[in-house]
């Protein structure tokens, strides 16, 4: 049976321990991103709705250059109608 020093030099327990640093650091970007873009809709629509929150949560999830500038620039409902069809 293997003692902990050396079960943490094991090439699983290595790739296991990097596998779980790179889910977190994407947690944590999805976060940003998802604050970020909450930030932006509340500051040009107010109070987020459920249709909002739903695209926060959907574009959350994608790269920021599929949509920064249609969250700049387009109107509520061509958020919705864009955005809002997307299945997260």
């Amino acid at each position: 049976m293997l003692g902990l020093s050396e079960l943490k030099n094991t090439r699983v327990y290595q790739e296991a321990v990097e596998e779980g640093r790179q889910e977190g650091r994407q947690e944590g970007r999805q976060e940003s991103q998802r604050e970020l873009i909450a930030t932006i809709l509340s500051s040009r629509f107010g109070n987020l709705d459920p249709s909002l929150l739903r695209i926060v949560e959907i574009l959350a999830n994608k790269p920021s250059s599929e949509f920064m500038t249609s969250l700049l620039a387009d109107s509520r409902e061509v958020l919705i109608e864009k955005f809002g069809r997307y299945s997260s």
